[in-house]
């Protein structure tokens, strides 16, 4: 794993002109924009021409590009708002628009080590609950809990003030609570199991 300033590093060689550290941005977060990608779109050779593209033209402007960017959040931002171009050209519409897009995450559940079927049964049950959320809302989820990022960087990817995604994410989790609270299970637990799960 590559931390954040040797992140930083990379990103400023590549925009310097360095092929070498271009392929390393891309060895990075090729597989990272790939799971991403599959959340709004199930068509895997639409979401691998979009990253190609999304790399081309990174590669084509990086003269133009800026030095101190939060590079995860731009490339994040940068995925979804190529998506939705795609998905326009696939379904031959002008509506998509970015709040429009089904985000859906396979989380993954059978791949994940459970220590017993009680605990199969459980992450089930709240895997069915995500799915009730509003795409947003697993979006938020998905971005702040298995990427990891911070509510800045949840923000500048799905193009909301830092304000929206924090209220985002509390709306998600407390809209969850809510229904799970019949099950008198602990919510916060089985959250972070399924959110680890899809990652």
């Amino acid at each position: 794993m590559i931390s954040n300033s040797e992140e930083h590093d990379c990103w400023c060689d590549f925009i310097a002109g360095s092929d070498a550290a271009f392929r390393m941005l891309y060895d990075i977060y090729v597989d990272k924009l790939f799971s991403f990608g599959c959340g709004f779109c199930r068509d895997e050779e639409t979401v691998k021409d979009t990253i190609h593209d999304l790399f081309i033209d990174l590669y084509r402007y990086r003269a133009n590009v800026a030095r101190t960017v939060n590079l995860s959040a731009y490339l994040y931002s940068a995925m979804r708002r190529k998506l939705v171009v795609a998905l326009k050209n696939i379904r031959k519409q002008q509506s998509v628009q970015l709040t429009d897009m089904d985000f859906q995450v396979d989380w993954n559940i059978e791949t994940h080590i459970m220590r017993d079927e009680q605990e199969k049964e459980l992450v089930y049950i709240l895997s069915q609950e995500i799915q009730k959320l509003s795409n947003r809302q697993r979006e938020v989820l998905y971005l702040r809990f298995t990427l990891d990022m911070t509510y800045e960087e949840v923000a500048e990817v799905m193009d909301v003030s830092v304000a929206t995604s924090r209220t985002l994410v509390y709306r998600a989790v407390k809209q969850m609570r809510v229904n799970m609270e019949r099950t008198n299970i602990p919510m916060v637990n089985l959250l972070m199991l399924v959110l680890s799960a899809g990652s």
